[in-house]
């Protein structure tokens, strides 16, 4: 099973419970609001990298990273030969990051 068809059924199960993060922000996708609550939850750091669900989550008192930092501190440490910025580029163009 996918994650995202995973997370689904928990959500629908009422296992995991976004209606505040979606009433609070509704333009949030459910990702976005799955990985905040999920955060709020496990009171962990959340990967995002959309403005207004960073803002929120920052609100919320959670501490945030996005994609772009997670390469440049990969590329700080040597795991990665190419530069952030090329990277996160050739994620743009094939569609896994959006800008």
């Amino acid at each position: 099973m996918k994650y995202n068809q995973k997370l689904t059924r928990y959500i629908n199960e009422d296992k995991i419970r976004v209606k505040y993060i979606k009433r609070r922000f509704p333009r949030l996708g459910l990702s976005e609001s799955s990985a905040i609550f999920l955060s709020l939850m496990r009171s962990k750091i959340v990967v995002l990298d959309d403005k207004r669900a960073r803002r929120l989550a920052r609100e919320l008192g959670l501490e945030t990273i996005g994609t772009l930092s997670i390469l440049k501190k990969l590329h700080e440490e040597g795991l990665l030969v190419e530069t952030p910025s090329v990277i996160y580029r050739r994620l743009v163009e094939i569609r896994i990051l959006y800008r």
